[in-house]
């Protein structure tokens, strides 16, 4: 008998157990189990933009999205996905209405239908679903047949996801492809069509359309440069199996990188703004050192006359040949430095009309800026630096200048002097120039660096008495080249030299008025913890080592010259 209490009792308390169990799971369902038309979406963020100023809120301009959308089949490799979402944009204080074309919607004009879409107030720009659920936390998405995730990442087709509460009064015998939603910017007159692809339910409110970035940014953009504060979040996941300092280069020109952010406090990123945004990480790559690391230099190697002859006067294939084999040696040394002397002539001292206007130099090289950048001087400046100097170090810059200090832009440094980067390298692009400061400040509202160009082109004035003799004209090719512009630098003294790189510079030469110009000096310092048998094999290609010059005597180097130049090598004082 009392074991049958026993059992009775069991069961009882069994089947209460099971009872509670099963309300539970009823009232828990959509979390504990997901349905098949739910999708499970996350993204894996690599790499985060944020403010520098530590600002939560991202408000970054468009215009930075933008960027690496156009980029993406180049990084197609290395970026795996984008996770871009708009701020959250209320309809009536922007001017933005929706509709459905005829019939799509039923019962939608009064009562509970009215009210449903009455409750939908805000739009939202999106490439992936996680960035619904940053914004709904508790909600489950599901995609409709046919479609996919990867539609919100098009940039010419539209699309949306709606709230569920909406679904219900959607036409069911509609096909899914008329099922659109059309969104019109009343402010600027444009429209676009939204194809609705899935929905979200939510126990939060059903008060926004979630649409295509793209689509969105291009609405409410109408057709303007930029929109301000548009920009909420910006996600990159990457694929960590491919080499991606190519990418953080590029990401560079745009956002600091948080690991060495004090590097990027005094430059301007590719937009001629400060940098208020930085990139984050987790995939332990190093940093690119914008400042080079202070190294230890043991010897100064400097390049001189086997004559014995204190001006150098030294033929630019020289040079030429430094620069075109600088890879070979470049891990020996901290510094190379050609010195080309200052040109050019201030158009000043030869107004027209005056005795001097016939008297100035039959070649002459002038600058020229770009249009937009010339006119930003003028109405600013006034006048413009006459002179120009081809460098390959900033320590040039430095010893021509007082007091000097050089600020690059974006992710410049000291070697890019040296070999300017490739893919600068476009058009008329020749290498890059440092200018002065003060058509730094008069050009800083200017929105991009890429249209910074400083051109070096050759002027040919033929004076003659009665005309110009046909026989006298010199019809080769004119020399013209552009410069990047990098930098800039601050002096006490006249700000009337514009420093430009010697590659790009050197082109001159193939111009028979310049072609006989001299190199005044080539200095380099090699750094103290490398083998150096790199450096001295190469330098002994084209000059003889001064303590056993004599050994070169009637020897032609590689250049087929005579060995005219030796190198000396001295250790630096510490």
């Amino acid at each position: 008998m009392e074991n049958r209490k026993k059992r009775f009792a069991i069961l009882i308390i069994a089947a209460v157990i099971i009872v509670i169990a099963a309300s539970l799971l009823f009232l828990f369902r959509d979390r504990l189990f997901k349905k098949d038309n739910f999708v499970v979406t996350t993204f894996n963020s690599d790499i985060v933009i944020k403010r520098t100023d530590a600002n939560e809120s991202l408000d970054m301009p468009y215009r930075y999205t933008k960027a690496l959308m156009d980029n993406l089949f180049i990084f197609r490799q290395e970026i795996a996905g984008i996770n871009i979402a708009s701020v959250k944009y209320n309809m009536s204080d922007n001017y933005i209405n929706w509709h459905t074309p005829e019939g799509v919607l039923t019962d939608t004009d009064r009562g509970k239908g009215k009210q449903v879409i009455d409750e939908v107030k805000y739009f939202k720009g999106i490439s992936t679903l996680s960035s619904i659920v940053a914004d709904k936390e508790d909600c489950k998405i599901s995609i409709y047949e046919g479609y996919s995730e990867d539609l919100l990442m098009h940039d010419y087709q539209n699309f949306a996801i709606i709230p569920s509460s909406m679904s219900k009064y959607f036409d069911k015998d509609l096909p899914a492809d008329e099922k659109v939603l059309n969104i019109r910017n009343m402010r600027y007159g444009s429209m676009l069509h939204f194809t609705i692809i899935g929905e979200y339910k939510t126990e939060e409110e059903y008060d926004t359309l979630y649409v295509t970035y793209t689509g969105l940014s291009t609405l409410i953009r109408a057709g303007r440069a930029d929109i301000l504060n548009h920009v909420d979040c910006l996600e990159i996941d990457v694929n960590e199996d491919k080499d991606l300092n190519k990418l953080m280069r590029f990401l560079s020109e745009y956002y600091a990188d948080a690991q060495v952010l004090s590097q990027y406090t005094e430059r301007n990123n590719i937009y001629n703004d400060p940098y208020q945004y930085m990139f984050v990480h987790s995939m332990g790559i190093e940093p690119i050192e914008l400042k080079e690391n202070v190294i230890y230099e043991k010897n100064i190697i400097t390049i001189s006359r086997m004559d014995g002859k204190e001006d150098l006067e030294m033929s630019h294939v020289y040079a030429d040949a430094i620069i075109k084999g600088y890879n070979k040696y470049s891990q020996c040394i901290t510094d190379l430095d050609i010195s080309t002397g200052v040109k050019g002539i201030n158009p000043a001292d030869y107004p027209p009309g005056s005795e001097a206007f016939w008297n100035q130099p039959v070649y002459q090289l002038l600058l020229k800026y770009d249009t937009v950048y010339e006119a930003k001087l003028k109405e600013t400046l006034g006048d413009f630096p006459c002179y120009h100097q081809a460098v390959t170090s900033i320590n040039e810059i430095l010893r021509m200048k007082k007091d000097c200090k050089v600020t690059y832009y974006l992710n410049y440094m000291n070697s890019d002097l040296i070999v300017p980067r490739q893919k600068d390298l476009l058009g008329k692009i020749k290498g890059y120039a440092i200018v002065p400061k003060p058509l730094h400040e008069a050009t800083s509202d200017l929105p991009n660096f890429n249209n910074h160009i400083v051109e070096v082109y050759e002027s040919r004035v033929y004076v003659g008495i009665g005309g110009v003799d046909p026989s006298q004209i010199d019809r080769s090719p004119h020399f013209r080249a552009q410069f990047k512009i990098i930098g800039y630098y601050e002096t006490t003294d006249p700000y009337d030299t514009v420093f430009v790189t010697y590659v790009g510079c050197n082109e001159k030469y193939k111009s028979a008025a310049f072609k006989n110009e001299h190199i005044e000096s080539i200095t380099m310092k090699t750094k103290g913890d490398v083998e150096i048998s790199p450096l001295i094999n190469f330098l002994k290609l084209y000059f003889a080592p001064s303590e056993n010059a004599a050994e070169y005597a009637g020897s032609t180097n590689e250049l087929g010259l005579a060995y005219e130049y030796s190198f000396t090598m001295k250790e630096i004082a510490e």
